[in-house]
C-alpha cells in the first residue's frame, strides 16, 4: 500500500495516478496493517485532514464562550450550541438517508473527493470569517451562531463522506491517524484557548489571533488533501483478480464493483419499494463487521450522548462537603483532561497494534460498564464511598476510560472495514455509510435526551 511515487523535473504523468479500479478488495496482506516506513510517510497527511475539518470550529466556539464571557449571553448561547448540535446532527442524518433512498446510482470516486475538498474549504472559510467579524453585530453575534450551524454540518458530514472514502479507497488503518488529527485539534484549540487567558478572568491576547491559528490549522488540512489526491498518497493497491472467478456471483470477489457505475439500484421495482431497495442496499454490511460497527455506535453514544452530559453532576457528587465544592471541580477538571488526551493516544495505538475481534468485543464492553458505574455515581448510589478520596480517583479512571477506548474502539472498526480480507469496495462503502449514519443518528437523539433530563433535574 505504499504511495505512488511523485514526478520528477521531466517525468513522465504515468507516476500520477488514475481513477482507483473500484474493484480492489482487502487481501491478507493488508490485515497486518502498514509498515512503519509508510506510516510515518502517509499518516500526517491524513491526520492534517482530520484537524481541517471535522469538530475543529465547534471547539473553536466553546472556547471563545470560555474566554469571552459577554458572548455567552448570560448562558443562553450554551443552550443554542446544544439545540443546534442536536437538531443538525438529527437533520443532517434525514438528510443524508434521503440521498441514499433517492439517488439511483453511488458517487464516483472523483465526486467523493470533490465533495471532501468543500467540507474542508467550508471550515476554513468559517474560520476565516470568525477571524475577521466574530464579533460583529454585538450583543446577539449572530456569526457566532451561524459559525455553528456550520461547524456542526462539517462534523457530521465528515462522518457522512470523509470516513467512508477514507475506509473504502485509502485503507482502514488511515481512519487512526485523521481520528488524530480531529481529536488533536480539540487539543490544540483547548491548548491555546488556555494560553490566552491563563487564569479565567484576563485574555493575555486577542481573540483575533486565536482564530488565525485554528485557521491557518484548517487551511493546512485543506493543502494536505489537495496533496493526497494530486499523488494518490495512501490508496490501496489494485488486486489482480484471477479470470477464473470472472463468473463468480460471490460480490466479495466481484472484479467488476464499480460504485459508481453499477446498474441502478431499484430498477426491477418502482415507487417506494424501489427507494427502500436502493437504501437497503447502499446500507447492506457483511456480518463480519456489521456487529463490530454497532458495538463502536454504542461506544460512541456512551461518550458523546451519555457521559459529556451526566460527567459534571457524577463529579460534583464526588465532593464530600457539597455539590460546588473543590474537590468536585478539581476531580471533573482531571478527569476531562485526561479524556481528551487519551483519546487520540488511543486513535494512534489502534494504528500501531490490531486488535483481535474477541478482545475487542471485550474492550467495547468495558467502556459501557465504565459509562454505567459514572451513571450510578448520579443515581446516588454509595455516595459515602464516591465522596472518599478512592472514590473520586476511580471516578477520573472511569471516566478516562471511557474515553480512551471510545478513541481505539471507534478507530478500530474502521480499522475492520478497510481491512478485513475479502470485503469489496462496495461491502467497504456499504458499512462505512451505515458506521457513519449510525453515529450521526444515535448520538444527537440520545444526547438531546439525556440533556433534557439532566436540565429537569
Amino acid at each position: 500500500r505504499a504511495a505512488p511515487a511523485m514526478p520528477k523535473g521531466g517525468g513522465e504523468s504515468s507516476s500520477l495516478p488514475s481513477e482507483p479500479d473500484e474493484s480492489r478488495t482487502c487481501d491478507e496482506e493488508s490485515e497486518k496493517g502498514p509498515s512503519i516506513g509508510e506510516t510515518w510517510r502517509t499518516a500526517p497527511f491524513f491526520a492534517l485532514v482530520g484537524a481541517g475539518c471535522s469538530w475543529i470550529v465547534v471547539d473553536s466556539l466553546y472556547q471563545l464562550l470560555t474566554n469571552e464571557p459577554q458572548v455567552q449571553r448570560g448562558g443562553e448561547m450554551f443552550g443554542i450550541f446544544q439545540a443546534i448540535s442536536g437538531y443538525s446532527g438529527l437533520s443532517t442524518a434525514g438528510l443524508y438517508f434521503l440521498y441514499l433512498v433517492l439517488s439511483p446510482c453511488r458517487l464516483s470516486f472523483r465526486a467523493e473527493k470533490s465533495i471532501v475538498l468543500v467540507i474542508i474549504s467550508t471550515s476554513v472559510l468559517t474560520l476565516a470569517t470568525l477571524w475577521m467579524f466574530w464579533d460583529a453585530w454585538a450583543p446577539q453575534y449572530p456569526l457566532v451562531v451561524v459559525a455553528c450551524c456550520l461547524g456542526n454540518i462539517v462534523a457530521n458530514m465528515t462522518y457522512f463522506f470523509v470516513f467512508p472514502l477514507i475506509a473504502t479507497y485509502y485503507g482502514g488503518w488511515l481512519i487512526a491517524p485523521l481520528r488524530v488529527g480531529s481529536d488533536g485539534a480539540s487539543l490544540i484549540t483547548a491548548t491555546l484557548a488556555q494560553l490566552e487567558n491563563p487564569t479565567g478572568n484576563h485574555n493575555v491576547f486577542p481573540v483575533r489571533l486565536l482564530f488565525l491559528c485554528y485557521t491557518g490549522l484548517s487551511y493546512l488540512g485543506l493543502a494536505s488533501w489537495c496533496y493526497i489526491i494530486r499523488y494518490g498518497i495512501g490508496l490501496l493497491p489494485r488486486k489482480p483478480v484471477p479470470a477464473a472467478q470472472s463468473d463468480s456471483d460471490d460480490s466479495s470477489t466481484d472484479p467488476v464493483d464499480s460504485l459508481s457505475t453499477d446498474t441502478p439500484l431499484g430498477t426491477t421495482a418502482t415507487g417506494s419499494r424501489a427507494c427502500i431497495l436502493r437504501a437497503c442496499a447502499k446500507l447492506a454490511t457483511p456480518p463480519s463487521v456489521l456487529w463490530t460497527i454497532l458495538l463502536a455506535t454504542l461506544v460512541a453514544t456512551a461518550q458523546w450522548g451519555v457521559i459529556v452530559a451526566v460527567g459534571p453532576i457524577a463529579a460534583k457528587r464526588t465532593d464530600p462537603t457539597s455539590c460546588s465544592g473543590p474537590d468536585g471541580k478539581w476531580a471533573f477538571r482531571q478527569a476531562v483532561t485526561l479524556n481528551r488526551v487519551l483519546m487520540p493516544i488511543a486513535s494512534v495505538v489502534s494504528t500501531l497494534v490490531r486488535c483481535p475481534r474477541p478482545l475487542f468485543a471485550v474492550l467495547g464492553c468495558a467502556q459501557l460498564c465504565a459509562a454505567a458505574a459514572i451513571c450510578s455515581i448520579v443515581h446516588g448510589g454509595r455516595h459515602d464511598w464516591w465522596t472518599s478520596d478512592s472514590g473520586r480517583a476511580l471516578f477520573i479512571g472511569l471516566y478516562a476510560l471511557v474515553g480512551t477506548l471510545d478513541g481505539y474502539v471507534y478507530t478500530m472498526a474502521y480499522r475492520y472495514i478497510g481491512e478485513t480480507p475479502g470485503l469489496s469496495a462496495k461491502a467497504r462503502h456499504n458499512a462505512s455509510n451505515l458506521f457513519g449514519l449510525l453515529a450521526v443518528a444515535t448520538v444527537n437523539p440520545v444526547s438531546i435526551l439525556v440533556g433534557s433530563l439532566v436540565k429537569s433535574g
